[in-house]
């Protein structure tokens, strides 16, 4: 007989949505890259799942137990937090079988996604050609996860299953429109950007010390989860499918980036003399209205993110006609409402145009990348 009970709350709190923003304002004070929180919440989300596999009807006491491993061993240093998370939404003593349940919940995932490649560490060297990502003012911070592509997918077969065609050509009438609309919609003070797209930059800048692209997703899921009322098995269900498209996407993103290591626009503008585009023209002195992330332009993470996640929900609910706010940790009091997941999910990606920090191919290639990976995901995870 199981000891450990779901604490009365009401409603009561499923564990995928207490553990799933427990981990994400965590993560937030360690700052981490977008990548390594998709990953750590696809652990997560994977050992939720499986703890209603194993036994449909599992109460959320143990589903609790089972997300505070994963928690004590993904982020051992929020140890506090997580055991008062826990206590907060349990209650009752610990049993053995407790205690076997959720370790045949978690040790699996455990030993295999701590071994995927995450934690390696290779030199990226620079290159100084035309279109050739280099490292971008103010900070010059070296590349940003460029092993990436090595880490093992959730579901994906390869990191490259849908790698998308590359940018256009730098001689190029397409290269030279999108260069010239960053240009002038990005740049720090711009005539040709309204407040509105000044705005929308600024709430889904997503840096350090916010919820990241991941994060902000995960709060969107959360509060539709919330509207619906899901119950626990539905919870864990679709956080567990956001997450591992979300991880998988972040994997095909990041072996993109570095397979085609292309310029930041702040480079390629004040470059322009040396791409041989006769439509483009060169601005020594341009600055982007966000600082330029420390990873290639191509493609946009934020895009690729916001298509998986946007497509992930569309199929999870069969209904993209979804009404949901949004908030920022960057502009906290400002509200953002949608009628459309999809809506939702282009401005998120435009905001990296109005943001001088992408152009418009790397956001809509990375869209289509986010997009065919909640598909395939979506299609592995029926069988």
């Amino acid at each position: 007989m199981c000891a450990i009970l779901a604490a009365e709350t009401a409603p009561p709190a499923s564990p995928a949505l207490v553990w799933n923003e427990g981990f994400v304002n965590e993560m937030k004070k360690d700052t981490l890259p977008p990548p390594l929180i998709a990953r750590n919440l696809a652990i997560l989300h994977t050992c939720l799942e499986k703890a209603y596999l194993l036994d449909p009807g599992c109460p959320d006491g143990r589903a609790h137990l089972a997300a505070y491993k994963i928690g004590l061993h993904l982020l051992p240093s929020h140890a506090l937090v997580f055991e008062q998370l826990f206590t907060r939404h349990t209650l009752g003593a610990v049993s053995d079988e407790d205690r076997e349940f959720a370790d045949r919940c978690s040790t699996p995932i455990l030993e295999t996604l701590t071994r995927d490649g995450a934690s390696r560490h290779v030199t990226y060297f620079v290159k100084h050609h035309p279109g050739a990502w280099n490292r971008t003012a103010p900070f010059f911070r070296e590349a940003e996860l460029a092993h990436w592509a090595g880490v093992k997918p959730l579901f994906l077969k390869t990191a490259d299953q849908f790698r998308p065609p590359g940018p256009p050509p730098l001689s190029s009438p397409a290269y030279a429109r999108a260069l010239r609309e960053v240009q002038e919609a990005g740049r720090l003070k711009s005539s040709n950007r309204t407040e509105d797209q000044t705005q929308t930059a600024q709430f889904w800048s997503d840096f350090s010390y916010t919820e990241t692209p991941v994060g902000h997703w995960n709060s969107i899921a959360r509060n539709i989860a919330l509207q619906k009322q899901l119950p626990s098995r539905a919870c864990a269900r679709l956080f567990h499918l956001l997450n591992a498209s979300l991880a998988d996407t972040a994997i095909a993103c990041w072996e993109a980036k570095y397979f085609y290591s292309f310029w930041r626009p702040i480079s390629a503008i004040q470059r322009a003399g040396e791409d041989e585009n006769p439509e483009t023209a060169p601005e020594a002195d341009w600055v982007p209205l966000l600082n330029t992330p420390s990873h290639p332009d191509y493609v946009s993470g934020h895009s690729a993110f916001s298509g998986a996640a946007g497509h992930i929900l569309f199929l999870f609910f069969g209904n993209d006609q979804l009404t949901f706010e949004v908030r920022s940790d960057t502009l906290p009091g400002v509200v953002r409402t949608f009628d459309s997941l999809q809506k939702c999910a282009t401005e998120c990606g435009e905001s990296r145009i109005y943001g001088g920090i992408h152009f418009r191919f790397s956001c809509e290639d990375g869209f289509t990348l986010g997009k065919n990976v909640a598909d395939w995901v979506w299609s592995q995870s029926q069988n």
